[in-house]
């Protein structure tokens, strides 16, 4: 059982408090078919739940002349809940080595999305401008629409995929090469989540998943130092259905990162460590879609390269 209580200013200005409950029963279940001694299949049945962030809780509105939106969270909210199915196939087919193949599948009860309608002010609304922008009275005139932006339970979806994966050290190579190893994963993932824009009924991939990833990791390691070169990617992947300002999504670049981290014994007691993030001094470009057909560049973010030495001393 889960009982909230959000307090916040429903109008800017007035000082609000909700309270709200909820009740989960959450079973689940795992089972392992060894079928000879180097290869399982498992099968999982669960059910889940996921609670809303506290930002999405906040019984709170923000109104903004620029863009004419009312933005508040919905205290009201109940978590995600989610049955699921997992089926993985598994083969050990060395010494610390593996290969996997899994399916999963998730039945999403009461998906969390930002909904987003146009309207008039309600009277509360109105006297909340009339008070943060007391010398703009165009925005009360009759007939100017606002957008207004709430997190809310709406219908459920479903989210299925696989994943293969790959482990082995390469120890059957010759001399120093037998300290190689290499490990690496991809994830497909479909999903897709209905909504209302400009009267239409749209349909597009839920927020923040990729269709497509994958992770890979080239390491040396021996007893005295080791080094891994990693690479992780995605493809691109919306982050919020609706956009803002009209504009059908808006959506993040999933370019590759490259890692690099390595360690050395420097003695028994003190260990010496060296970490690059973002080798290629990769960009994450942010953009939106306007009527769904556009590619129209929202934010340029550039980290640049990271570099971290540190050392571990032991007594």
């Amino acid at each position: 059982r889960t009982d909230t209580e959000s307090s916040g200013f429903g109008d800017g200005e007035t000082p609000i408090t909700v309270d709200n409950e909820y009740t989960d029963y959450l079973p689940s279940a795992n089972l392992a078919w060894e079928l000879t001694e180097d290869f399982i299949v498992r099968f999982g049945a669960s059910r889940t739940m996921t609670r809303p962030s506290q930002s999405s809780l906040a019984p709170s509105r923000g109104y903004s002349d620029v863009n004419l939106s009312v933005d508040g969270g919905n205290p009201l909210l109940l978590p995600q809940r989610s049955n699921n199915i997992d089926l993985a196939f598994e083969w050990y087919f060395a010494a610390e080595s593996a290969v996997s193949l899994a399916f999963f599948r998730k039945d999403i009860d009461s998906l969390i999305e930002t909904s987003q309608e146009e309207g008039t002010l309600s009277a509360a609304d109105r006297e909340a401008v009339a008070r943060i922008y007391p010398s703009q009275p165009a925005l009360l005139a009759p007939g100017v629409i606002w957008t207004f932006d709430q997190p809310l339970n709406l219908d459920g979806t479903d989210v299925e995929g696989f994943e293969i994966a790959y482990q082995q050290p390469f120890t059957f190579l010759p001399s120093f090469l037998s300290n190689l190893g290499f490990l690496a994963n991809y994830t497909y993932v479909s999903s897709e989540t209905t909504f209302e824009f400009e009267d239409q009924t749209i349909t597009a991939p839920l927020n923040g998943l990729s269709e497509d990833s994958y992770n890979a990791t080239l390491y040396y390691e021996d007893d005295r130092w080791g080094a891994r070169l990693s690479v992780n990617d995605r493809s691109d992947y919306t982050t919020s259905v609706p956009g803002g300002n009209g504009n059908l999504t808006e959506s993040t670049s999933g370019l590759p990162h490259y890692d690099f981290s390595s360690f050395y014994n420097l003695t028994d007691n003190i260990v010496l460590t060296l970490e690059v993030i973002n080798l290629t001094d990769e960009a994450e470009r942010l953009f939106t879609s306007g009527d769904g057909d556009l590619d129209l560049v929202r934010e340029y973010n550039k980290t640049g390269r990271e570099y971290f030495l540190g050392a571990r001393v032991s007594f």
